[in-house]
C-alpha cells in the first residue's frame, strides 16, 4: 500500500535499493526514509555548534536546550562535554567561566550553578527595585 501511495516514481526508486524480497512495511518504510534523508556534513553541524553563544537575557535552560539540539546533530562521543566546554567558552555569565575553571565541575552541577546565579539575580532586582526611600521629616 506504502509503494501504491506513494507513487510510481517512489515504486521504481524501491525496487532500486535492493533485489526484491519479502519486506514488512517497517523495512520498506526504512530503506526509504535512509534514501531520502539529506545527506549530513557533520563537519559543518559542529561548526554551527561552535558558533552558538548565550543571548543577552537568555537563560541558562535555554541555551542547554539549543546546544542540546545542535549537538544531537554532530556525532560527539560525548556530548554533556562537548556542551559543557561550549557553556563555558560562550556563556554570558564570568562567573559561571570562572567556577568551571576553577572547580571543573561537571555539566549538571555547572547548569545547577548557573541556575542558582540567574535566580538570586533575579530576586536581588525585585527586592532593589522595591526599595523605598524614606524622606526625613523635620521641625521647621
Amino acid at each position: 500500500m506504502l509503494l501504491y501511495y506513494a507513487g510510481k516514481d517512489v515504486h521504481d526508486i524501491y525496487n532500486t535499493l535492493s533485489p526484491a524480497e519479502d519486506r514488512t512495511f517497517v523495512q520498506a518504510k526504512e530503506m526509504l526514509r535512509v534514501h531520502f534523508e539529506p545527506a549530513k556534513n557533520e563537519t559543518f553541524e559542529v561548526y554551527g555548534f561552535r558558533s552558538l553563544v548565550q543571548l543577552e537575557g537568555e537563560t541558562i535552560d535555554k541555551y542547554l536546550t539549543r546546544l542540546r539540539e545542535a549537538g544531537s546533530r554532530c556525532g560527539f562521543t560525548d556530548i554533556d562535554k562537548e556542551i559543557k566546554h561550549q557553556i563555558v567558552f560562550s556563556c554570558s555569565s564570568k562567573k559561571v567561566r570562572r567556577k568551571a575553571l576553577c572547580d571543573d565541575p561537571s555539566l549538571e552541577n555547572l547548569v545547577k550553578y548557573s541556575r542558582s546565579l540567574e535566580s538570586t539575580k533575579t530576586q536581588a532586582d525585585i527586592i532593589e527595585k522595591n526599595d523605598f526611600k524614606v524622606n526625613k521629616i523635620a521641625r521647621p
